[in-house]
């Protein structure tokens, strides 16, 4: 399903910034405080920054639509022998009906184009809907606001339907043709609003993907190949409900071509996860997993026999590390000590426990200390690290590293709050800043002055 073709601004950049990594759309600050405003709790004058003031004019979708005459659903029927505002005729590519989702953002933007619209919208919201809830418009710049605009219009669907209804209502000359175009193009029907239902059962999963990879002080990449292996099976399961309920030789909307392409997409990346060294490693040492995970070859194939030979040659490196640090200092710097038959008896100890470490490695294969779903791994691994004391050290390196580029590209997204275009700064204060900006969000800091006045004493 195509998107609806936008240009994003500067407002539109700042709107994206404003929202936390790993937050959903719908519990935003900006989006309570317009429930906030319809529900008549704030004042009309609360200016908000997610709607811009663009007055009651005619939005930016309003100039192409009164040149087409397409209606709504999967075909239209498209003017080809119109003529241009400057009254030159050309001739006009044919054009395709909106798509559903293209509809309802249409909506959105329209109706919260203005102060007066949006309070228009407010009074429908409330006399029409069992819940008082804000509209929600996509932004291409900010995952998942597609979802949640999916989402809220279904919530908000008589007031949808309502607002398209009477579009022409009060108007003449060419502002009512042009509302009544609108009126075919934006009419959503019933199949429309179904197929809206199952892109949104569609989309949830990839949600939940992003919010789970977007939080803190969390291993990810253990999770990258159950994530990329659960998708697909999510679009598989789709793809069948959909063909069951429309038949085989029907597209609703393109969206069956639409879930085949994502599919692609996945069996690609998680291919490439599958053959890197770190993904699969991590994923052993995930205390959840472990070889167990892997062991249906129908659907791994020698994926578990591969991690376990990684695993043991990471073993044995980390080992000879260990038996290097913990060696003995040059004999020049201590006694030459006589050899008796204690100190033989002690190197065979040492022998003995040297072995012994072999074993730690079968009892982390065995699956002793049973993980409890919902523990940190990082913290699981915190409190075995004396019974797996080289496994953890593999685990603190290898878990650390971060699945994804998320919280790169935020911090280079944050850099332009603090490098604008009118300030000249140089890049050791720019990242003394942002760190200590990163600081204080994590809670250090938050005793600072009563640590402060303990000092001077």
């Amino acid at each position: 399903m195509e998107g609806v073709e936008i240009t994003e601004d500067e407002d539109d950049f700042d709107i994206a910034k404003v929202f936390d990594l790993g937050e959903r759309l719908e519990e935003n600050d900006e989006i309570l405080l317009e429930e906030a405003r319809i529900r008549g709790e704030l004042s009309e004058e609360t200016s908000l920054p997610l709607a811009k003031e663009l007055g009651d004019d005619l939005s930016e979708y309003e100039s192409g639509e009164e040149r087409s005459d397409g209606e709504g659903g999967e075909t239209g029927h498209n003017d080809t022998t119109g003529s241009s505002p400057s009254g030159t005729a050309h001739k006009r590519q044919p054009r395709k009906g909106l798509s559903p989702h293209q509809k309802r953002h249409a909506i959105a933007v329209h109706c919260t184009a203005s102060p007066q619209r949006r309070k228009i919208m407010g009074e429908y919201i409330r006399a029409f809907c069992t819940i008082v809830l804000a509209v929600i418009k996509s932004m291409v710049i900010r995952w998942n606001t597609v979802l949640a605009e999916l989402r809220r219009a279904l919530q908000l669907r008589p007031a949808f339907d309502h607002w398209v209804n009477t579009l022409d209502t009060g108007k003449t000359g060419k502002g009512r043709r042009v509302a009544q175009k609108q009126k075919r193009m934006w009419a959503l029907s019933d199949r429309e609003w179904i197929i809206t239902e199952e892109l949104v059962h569609i989309l949830e999963p990839f949600e939940q993907a992003t919010l789970s990879f977007s939080q803190k002080g969390k291993a990810q990449l253990p999770h990258v190949l159950p994530t990329l292996f659960q998708l697909h099976v999510e679009l598989d399961n789709a793809h069948i409900r959909l063909q069951a309920r429309y038949g085989p030789s029907r597209d609703p909307f393109g969206l069956l071509k639409a879930i085949s392409t994502g599919k692609k997409k996945l069996e690609k990346y998680f291919e490439i996860a599958l053959k890197s060294d770190l993904t699969l490693a991590a994923s052993i040492l995930h205390p959840g997993m472990r070889l167990r995970y892997f062991e249906d070859r129908l659907l791994w194939g020698d994926t578990m026999d591969r991690g376990q030979n990684l695993l043991k040659k990471l073993f044995e490196s980390y080992k000879l590390e260990s038996n290097k640090v913990r060696s003995e200092p040059p004999q020049s710097s201590r006694p030459r000590l006589k050899q008796t038959l204690s100190n033989r008896l002690l190197k065979l100890a040492t022998t003995s426990t040297s072995t012994a470490l072999d074993d730690e490695l079968s009892r982390f294969f065995g699956n002793v200390y049973a993980f409890q779903p919902g523990t940190n791994i990082l913290q699981w691994w915190k409190e075995h690290e004396h019974d797996f004391p080289i496994l953890s050290r593999i685990a603190r390196d290898y878990l650390g590293i971060p699945a994804t580029s998320v919280s790169v590209e935020c911090l280079f997204s944050k850099c332009k709050l603090v490098m604008s275009d009118y300030r000249m700064m140089g890049i050791e204060t720019a990242r003394c800043l942002i760190a200590c900006e990163h600081w204080l969000q994590a809670g250090l800091g938050v005793n600072l002055p009563n640590f402060v006045q303990g000092d001077r004493n």
